[in-house]
């Protein structure tokens, strides 16, 4: 795949339509290894698109703004956290809570400690399920006592 194919393929996935800008990476042609040129090979420098850098081996790599990195850094977060939100949700409601939002609140006080401990610091991995579970072992009182295999049985007498 040429280089042009691989800059639109990943400009058409994050959305950036028309001119793009492309650098091309560049040795200097003095002795000094600190120095490299940035030849514009289409686009241009006032663009606040991402950029995208061709190095010597042909690699691309994007360059973009402290604005915009923000605001993708923002973005994910929101993300994960609405995404920890659903998983905690569905959780909770599959252990029958009696109020919901007293749950809640005991579970997000969970995973903030969990969270904050060394052996967990992501929130895609965190188990929900488990920390739920524990919540029912500390606080029982928070969930309804409804033992399904019995209420099956009982139907099917």
């Amino acid at each position: 795949m040429s280089i042009n194919k691989k800059i639109n393929k990943i400009a058409d996935s994050l959305g950036i339509e028309g001119e793009k800008t492309v650098l091309k990476l560049k040795n200097n042609n003095e002795d000094s290894e600190n120095k490299q040129i940035l030849e514009l090979q289409s686009g241009s420098f006032d663009s606040k698109k991402p950029w995208f850098i061709i190095d010597e081996d042909d690699k691309v790599h994007p360059l973009i703004s402290m604005e915009l990195l923000v605001t993708l850094l923002s973005t994910t977060k929101n993300a994960l956290q609405e995404n920890l939100n659903i998983r905690l949700e569905q959780a909770i409601m599959q252990e029958l809570p009696i109020d919901y939002n007293d749950v809640l609140a005991v579970a997000m006080n969970e995973v903030g400690s969990v969270i904050n401990s060394p052996k967990e610091k992501s929130l895609l991995n965190l188990n929900v399920n488990g920390v739920v579970k524990k919540i029912k072992k500390r606080h029982p009182n928070l969930f309804y006592n409804v033992d399904i295999n019995e209420m099956i049985s009982k139907e099917d007498l």
